[in-house]
């Protein structure tokens, strides 16, 4: 077998499988299935990574989008509408985001400490408990945005029923005054 040069000793560390050792203790080149396991389970962390980005940005985007709004209503004499429960949605959103990627650290943490101490095939494997409520907390983090941005629009709609009567009513003082 063809030993490459960057397979050395040394270079892996304790990080060897069985299967990267032949018969005399030398280093081989791991295996085509070996690598795809790797690279896959390097595109999960990275697609994971990217989902907590995206609920961080989704929630707390929306709360500056709130806190902006209500600043720019506050000084133009409209009635400011009550938009606690969206904002503590969102930030509910946003702290949720941040247990999820604590809770996938952990996970992360737990399944290196099982496979240095070689406990994977001996017990139930502890990483998937917390794989699992992560998951489920970066999932109701999305809900609490989903929920907050239902509420916001409903006292967008609101604000909006208010303008236009408003409106009417000042054309129709407007009439009243001209005739």
């Amino acid at each position: 077998m063809n030993k490459d040069s960057s397979w050395e000793e040394g270079g892996k560390g304790n990080f060897m499988t069985q299967d990267e050792k032949n018969l005399n203790g030398k280093l081989i080149a791991p295996s085509i299935q070996d690598g795809h396991a790797i690279e896959t389970y390097k595109s999960l962390i990275n697609i994971s990574l990217a989902g907590l980005k995206l609920l961080a940005l989704l929630n707390g985007g929306a709360a500056v989008a709130l806190l902006a709004f209500i600043g720019n209503i506050s000084g133009k004499n409209l009635p400011v509408p009550d938009l606690r429960w969206s904002m503590a949605f969102f930030l509910g959103g946003l702290s949720l985001c941040g247990l999820a990627f604590f809770l996938s650290y952990l996970t992360q943490f737990i399944l290196y400490q099982e496979v240095m101490n070689d406990k994977i095939k001996k017990q139930i494997s502890r990483h998937i408990v917390w794989h699992r409520l992560a998951s489920i907390i970066a999932l109701l983090s999305l809900v609490a945005f989903i929920i907050g941005s239902f509420l916001a629009v409903n006292r967008f709609q609101s604000l909006a029923t208010f303008r236009t009567s408003n409106v009417e009513d000042q054309l129709i003082n407007e009439r009243l005054k001209a005739e």
